[in-house]
């Protein structure tokens, strides 16, 4: 992409306004916001929990059940935490890079507002997820990617983002198995 905006310029003004964005959400936005990364990582976790239990009570299920049904894709060893805590790292970046970076500000040209890009990326996050985590997951996964774009929008970088997608990540991974327990 950048090479026939930079080999010829001004002849892709579009791709050129995209690449422009693209290397300014690369940038390191101000440290406030990187705090509000984690923060809402933290915060995200803890709502969808009370989500998932209060979902399992209005439907008469298990709680415990629900909140313990996708234990099969938790890390059990030290070499899968090792391995999964690095994926974590470059699924973080690379998603973020990917779908807020590159999708996300070239679909901004397409509407009037900034919402809109958003949703269509974040749907299609969500659903390249379902396969691995299930509906419900997917449906906090969609939240979950909405914030993202909306700190990108909010800090111009998307290092809040990979921040908050790594620190709720890891509580999911590493934090919540521990604070739930095994199941019963």
């Amino acid at each position: 992409v950048w090479l026939p905006v930079y080999l010829i310029p001004g002849r892709f003004p579009a791709l050129q306004a995209w690449s422009n964005r693209v290397l300014a959400a690369l940038q390191m936005s101000d440290a406030v916001y990187l705090f509000w990364g984690i923060g809402i990582a933290i915060l995200l976790s803890i709502l969808f929990t009370v989500a998932e239990i209060s979902l399992s009570k209005i439907q008469g299920a298990s709680w415990d059940d629900r909140l313990h049904n996708a234990d099969f894709l938790l890390p059990q060893t030290q070499k899968q935490k090792q391995n999964a805590a690095l994926i974590n790292i470059s699924a973080s970046t690379v998603e973020e890079i990917l779908f807020r970076a590159y999708f996300f500000l070239a679909l901004l040209n397409l509407w009037t507002h900034w919402l809109w890009a958003a949703l269509l990326v974040s749907a299609v996050f969500a659903l390249l997820h379902t396969n691995f985590q299930g509906f419900t997951a997917s449906v906090w996964i969609f939240i979950s990617s909405l914030i993202l774009v909306w700190l990108l929008q909010t800090s111009g970088s998307i290092w809040p983002g990979v921040l908050l997608h790594f620190v709720l990540n890891s509580l999911n991974l590493f934090i919540l198995p521990k604070m739930l327990g095994d199941k019963q």
